[in-house]
């Protein structure tokens, strides 16, 4: 570096140290009305990059502004709590204290969207009219919105959405009821239907299911042995007719030449006091083997009669058939306690 660049680096370098040395200062101290200090109180001066949080001391230091009159603003969590025009000289060291009245802010509603996946409807299975959150059993209910986003299409399908329970083996036609589950321990099947006993010996069809609701625990033993356990009780309410028009349709296409179609519709016959309802579907598949397929439809109609507030009558069919070669399932053998 020769004796130019020299002077000229020092010139910089001096100018600079001036111009720092000219810029001003504000730091205090901010106390609530009692005298106590006010930490987390956010401090910033309107309209600059100026700004700061004062400490667990109530203190708070704003350094190398540039001359000029300002607005210094305090607030904590968006509530602006004052708020001051401030003139700064070049150079000055400004001491501004400030008091501030610390008032509870009530918070506004704070609303959860569920999607409608959260099923609040009565569980039926307990066989009290309360509500799912005040149900006092262990329930834990599968609604059709969610079964219907995960196009589940069997029980097996929709029970993984059940936490601690199990599949044992898949529907086999067998007399003793159809797909096997483990909960808490103990095997139990799906024997209830709409709180009613109901066996069945092959893998349920979910088209006319509206939720699905699962007793935990030994609990369940007060709906009965012959259809309970000690693990629990899976009850399967289905859909009923409404007093409003409407339906849906659905295709689904997969390996395996897999292939389903189903539908729902809605009619009302008479307002606020007859209605009716159908769901069809059916669905074939090949397998993986040379000749293995499974093919099963489902037709369940249903009827509502209400003559008036306190009486309401319901009538319903499910008239279902499969046939097939291929199971495809594996069977799981799980020693359970003997009493």
């Amino acid at each position: 570096m020769n004796a130019r660049q020299s002077t000229l680096f020092v010139l910089s370098l001096f100018f600079s140290i001036a111009s720092f040395a000219q810029n001003a200062t504000i730091h205090g101290k901010v106390h609530s009305t009692d005298g106590q200090p006010v930490s987390s109180i956010s401090v910033t001066l309107l309209n600059t990059r100026w700004g700061t949080i004062t400490t667990e001391n109530g203190e708070y230091l704003l350094s190398n502004i540039k001359p000029g009159t300002y607005t210094i603003q305090l607030s904590y969590t968006g509530d602006i709590r004052k708020q001051q025009s401030i003139t700064l000289a070049a150079g000055s060291k400004t001491e501004l204290d400030f008091t501030i009245e610390q008032a509870a802010r009530q918070l506004e509603e704070v609303i959860v969207e569920t999607n409608k996946i959260m099923n609040r409807a009565g569980a039926t299975a307990n066989k009290m009219n309360l509500t799912s959150m005040e149900t006092p059993q262990i329930v834990h209910s599968i609604s059709g919105v969610m079964l219907g986003k995960q196009n589940a299409m069997t029980l097996e399908d929709a029970m993984k959405n059940a936490p601690g329970v199990a599949k044992l083996w898949d529907a086999t036609s067998r007399p003793n009821g159809g797909s096997i589950f483990v909960s808490r321990g103990f095997q139990t099947t799906t024997k209830v239907r709409n709180g009613l006993p109901n066996i069945v010996n092959t893998n349920v069809e979910m088209a006319n299911l509206e939720r699905i609701e699962v007793i935990k625990g030994p609990s369940a033993t007060m709906f009965g042995s012959i259809i309970t356990s000690y693990g629990g009780l899976i009850n399967r309410v289905t859909k009923k007719p409404i007093f409003r028009e409407g339906g849906s349709a659905d295709f689904s296409y997969g390996s395996y030449n897999f292939y389903r179609a189903s539908a729902d519709y809605n009619f009302v016959i008479q307002p606020k006091k007859m209605a009716a309802r159908i769901n069809v579907a059916g669905q074939n598949q090949d397998s993986w083997q040379d000749a293995g397929f499974q093919s099963s439809y489902i037709i369940a109609p249903s009827f509502l009669y209400k003559p008036n507030d306190k009486f309401t009558l319901n009538f319903d069919a499910e008239i279902v058939g499969s046939k097939g070669n291929s199971n495809g399932g594996n069977f799981i053998f799980v020693l359970t306690p003997t009493w």
